[in-house]
């Protein structure tokens, strides 16, 4: 991920915890850190704000862990956890440019046991969005509301003039 320099958006990530008292056969590794700048808030409702409020926990805080459970070699248990429910959401990974979708197959492959991410084709997740500068939008509107209307309005009345005068 690092090497690729891929983006990875967590949204609304919870911290996870690890215990210090952890039996010598399970190995817990960091997958994803917040920076220092980050936050915690408990309880977020529809309509509450996210801003950073007297009382929130400061990061950094773990929101991707592996760990390995090594009970011989024909009973290796491995787990990955991510603390965001979100992480897999299309617009989230749109974000992220594909580095989300990445990073969760890069997961499963490890826990497979290959180094290499699984072989599923990727999708462009590239958006271009058409952008027309405020000046010409601005002479659209005068063509296409004012001018376009009253040349109809004009040639209208010059064909009933004609229409008239043949009479």
């Amino acid at each position: 991920m690092r090497e690729a320099k891929l983006l990875v958006v967590a949204p609304m990530a919870g911290g996870i915890l690890v215990s210090n008292e952890l039996p010598a056969s399970i190995a817990v590794e960091e997958l994803l850190k917040t920076s220092e700048k980050s936050y915690l808030k408990s309880a977020v409702t529809d309509g509450d704000s996210v801003e950073r409020a007297a009382g929130d926990e400061s990061g950094p805080f773990l929101v991707g862990a592996s760990s390995v459970k090594n009970g011989g070699e024909e009973n290796e248990s491995r787990f990955v956890w991510f603390s965001s429910a979100s992480m897999t959401d299309e617009a989230v990974d749109g974000l992220s440019s594909g580095g989300n979708v990445r990073l969760i197959l890069s997961a499963i492959a490890g826990m497979a046991g290959t180094e290499e991410p699984l072989p599923i084709a990727e999708k462009s997740v590239n958006y271009s969005h058409l952008t027309i500068p405020e000046k010409d939008v601005k002479i659209a509107s005068v063509v296409l509301i004012g001018v376009l209307p009253a040349g109809i309005l004009l040639l209208g009345g010059a064909v009933l003039w004609r229409r008239r005068r043949r009479k």
